[in-house]
């Protein structure tokens, strides 16, 4: 079967709703699995192999006409781990204080949409939904509408591959910082002396530091900048990390 249908739940659904009650979309599911008629696919409580929650935009009513757009990105729910065929998706929904139902079931037959894992990169997939309806119909989400992310968004996406993997970004703790395990360990070299103390009072300590003019000797007898960059003596009294100089 390719195509879409309106279930049996759901044509009870939008009959209420076309008399006045208030019709709320309670979640949007992707799936891998196949129906095999249309008849299979209106008797449908549920899809055949669930794989993840979607989301969509906003419903709209116009004239005797509900439509909305169903998107499945694989960085929702927390990311995918495996890619899949999607061959299916439904729309559930309730009205008034009954539990939510199937109301659109749509299956793409021998086209299935491969989705790669998050790992891989961004993928997006966005389906048209239109259902014509008689009546007044007031439509309701009871979720976030999650569709549509920017091109920008797209560009700036970074696979989870590339994040903490050298060459690649780093991750960020929940305090928008960089974690402890992200820092790399810094080769300082070899100190002159140890403890501290003894490290703090020695004029040499930092005999290869470089760098621009020399304000704290009372005199440097260095005749060029190469013999002033060769000077151990040159910033005797320069103050940096630790070392206090003499």
């Amino acid at each position: 079967m390719y195509g879409f249908v309106i279930t049996t739940a759901g044509e009870s659904m939008l009959a209420r709703a076309s008399a006045g009650e208030t019709l709320t979309i309670t979640g949007v599911q992707v799936g891998k699995g196949v129906v095999a008629s249309a008849a299979a696919a209106k008797a449908l409580t549920a899809l055949v192999d669930f794989v993840a929650n979607a989301t969509s935009s906003e419903p709209a009513v116009s004239g005797s006409q509900l439509s909305m757009i169903v998107e499945y990105r694989n960085d929702l729910g927390g990311g995918l781990d495996e890619g899949f065929d999607l061959s299916e998706f439904g729309i559930f929904a309730s009205v008034g204080d009954d539990s939510a139902a199937l109301l659109y079931y749509a299956s793409l037959g021998d086209a299935p949409q491969p989705v790669q894992p998050e790992s891989a990169g961004l993928d997006v997939h966005r389906f048209p939904v239109a259902v014509a309806v008689t009546g007044e119909l007031t439509v309701t989400l009871d979720y976030p509408a999650g569709a549509f992310v920017s091109a920008d968004e797209l560009d700036g996406y970074i696979p989870i591959t590339q994040k903490g993997a050298a060459g690649g970004v780093a991750s960020l703790g929940s305090d928008g910082k960089l974690s402890q395990d992200e820092i790399p360990d810094i080769d300082c070299g070899v100190w002159d002396t140890d403890p501290v103390a003894a490290h703090n009072v020695t004029a040499t300590a930092h005999v290869n530091l470089m760098v621009d003019g020399n304000n704290t000797a009372a005199a440097d007898d260095s005749a060029t900048l190469e013999e002033h960059m060769g000077n151990p003596m040159a910033h005797q009294n320069l103050i940096i990390d630790g070392n206090a100089g003499q």
